[in-house]
């Protein structure tokens, strides 16, 4: 209605009064303008579902292919977006630093598409670093190969160092040797999962051990 979201909490003889609820606040609209205006009522009972949207950029280095799957599995996993029928995840452009990706989906509850939104947006950031990249973003890097490469290799050290501090802290562990548990430590790989996330399914297939470092 001429620019405005909200909730009608009011109908006088001269204007309409909608909450919103982005920030708060009660906005008065003359009659005469609402007249005028094309609506879209978000609560008739038969409206059904409320459909959102996510744009975002994904570095290119990653494959499509991994990326169209990644983005998938986070909207399979949401309680808030349970129709597959309602989801849809589409490549949109190749851009200056990433390629565009667009997440569209439907939710029932219209009030909640902020909170949905962001928690989305928060489960694809942590999908993206399991899969060990990172979301792009305009930069002018200076740092030559060699210093990147002695970056990662402190970075792996010190990953290696956490999980052997960790594995020697599990009792289901206390019968392998050192020299085991380095080796342990050596081939584990650390994930990291948003709040709400599934991790395993019971009943699916799989061939992995995890342990819980944090959460």
């Amino acid at each position: 209605m001429a620019g405005w979201l909200g909730r009608v909490e009011n109908i006088s003889w001269s204007s309409t009064y909608l909450f919103d609820d982005q920030f708060r606040r009660m906005v008065v609209i003359p009659n005469a303008v609402v007249d005028r205006e094309h609506l879209v009522n978000y609560s008739r009972p038969d409206a059904g579902d409320y459909k959102v949207e996510v744009r975002l950029g994904l570095p290119y280095e990653m494959p499509p292919g991994v990326a169209l799957a990644l983005l998938q599995a986070v909207l399979e996993g949401h309680e808030e977006i349970p129709d597959p029928h309602t989801r849809d995840v589409i490549l949109n452009t190749f851009s200056d630093s990433s390629v565009e990706y667009v997440l569209r989906f439907f939710i029932s509850d219209f009030s909640k598409r902020k909170q949905v939104r962001s928690d989305v947006m928060s489960r694809i950031w942590y999908a993206v670093r399991r899969e060990g990249y990172s979301i792009p973003f305009p930069i002018v890097d200076l740092r030559t190969s060699a210093s990147t490469e002695k970056i990662l290799r402190t970075n792996r050290r010190l990953d290696l160092d956490r999980n052997l501090s960790f594995f020697r802290q599990i009792p289901l562990l206390d019968c392998l040797q050192e020299d085991e548990l380095r080796s342990l430590s050596q081939a584990a790989d650390l994930k990291s999962y948003a709040p709400g996330e599934w991790v395993v399914r019971q009943g699916e297939m799989g061939s992995s051990l995890y342990f819980v470092r944090q959460g």
